[in-house]
């Protein structure tokens, strides 16, 4: 079966026979949880999925992703995703974001009639994280990084509605950017000079106003402590000079010395001066009238 985009997976043929006809159920997996939704499980103490059967399916492939390059528009779907796979290992249910929003796709039925998930112990907890799943993906859009481009839907009755935004530190100049556009048939609103850390305000100029605040984070890894690799430091020797301190060393006295001979503006400015006095004086001495 196709996949049009809005699915995170292609759908395969159908395996098994619906209403526990099968002799021998399939299993979901037992370990190796590695999505959020089922990394819970991945706690022995709080159950287990592998006791659940299924009868029959449709297996689930993710589709080939690629992100976007720098510069590019932020695709409507994100990259796919499995949560969860069968003992076999054909992928059971599979999800993406999709805008604000978060698709999650089951390859089986949310009923007994292909499979006993409902009745056993761990469904409710499994639908509750669904969504919660869902929910968290509404607030993804607010927090970004520096740099990053910001991307949100809106209501359509804002359509081509004037954007103004204030940025963090200038609380009083709020500047108009642009307008909300359609972006795939959905009213967007685009901002893309996020290079400050720190709380933005967003104003659409509807009536009321419509207001929204997005933050903007410094990336961890400026602050990042990790000593430095040896190829690392070979390569940033290709553009530096690389000192390696020791609490022996006197930065300060190595500094000034490693700079020895190559600050000239002084003389350089000496000579200037010179040069100076000397025009004033000639052009005194030859501009009187003889």
């Amino acid at each position: 079966m196709g996949n049009s985009g809005f699915l995170p997976a292609l759908v395969g043929p159908l395996i098994g026979k619906p209403g526990g006809e099968q002799n021998k159920p399939f299993m979901l997996q037992t370990k190796g949880y590695d999505h959020p939704i089922t990394a819970l499980w991945n706690d022995p103490t709080l159950g287990t999925l592998g006791t659940i059967h299924v009868y029959a399916y449709y297996p689930l492939t993710l589709p080939p992703w690629k992100p976007p390059a720098k510069g590019e528009e932020t695709p409507t779907g994100g990259e796919p995703h499995a949560i969860l796979h069968l003992a076999e290992g054909d992928v059971l249910a599979a999800e993406h974001t999709w805008g604000l929003g978060r698709v999650i796709m089951f390859g089986s039925s949310p009923t007994t009639v292909w499979n006993d998930f409902p009745v056993h112990q761990p469904f409710v907890p499994f639908m509750h994280r669904i969504l919660g799943s869902i929910v968290q993906r509404q607030d993804e859009g607010l927090n970004l990084r520096v740099g990053q481009k910001f991307s949100y839907t809106v209501s359509s009755n804002v359509l081509n509605k004037d954007v103004s935004v204030t940025i963090p530190g200038d609380e009083q100049k709020p500047k108009i950017v642009g307008q909300v556009i359609l972006k795939n048939g959905v009213p967007t609103v685009f901002y893309n000079d996020t290079d400050v850390a720190g709380s933005y305000l967003v104003s659409i100029a509807s009536d009321p106003p419509t207001l929204l605040h997005f933050a903007a984070q410094a990336d961890p890894t400026e602050s990042d402590l990790t000593p430095l690799s040896n190829s690392q430091l070979i390569t940033l020797g290709e553009a530096a000079e690389v000192l390696k301190w020791s609490p022996e060393m006197q930065l300060g006295v190595k500094l000034k010395t490693d700079r020895t001979g190559t600050e000239i503006w002084m003389p350089l400015l000496v000579l200037a001066l010179m040069i100076a006095v000397v025009e004033t004086f000639l052009a005194q001495r030859y501009s009187q009238p003889k």
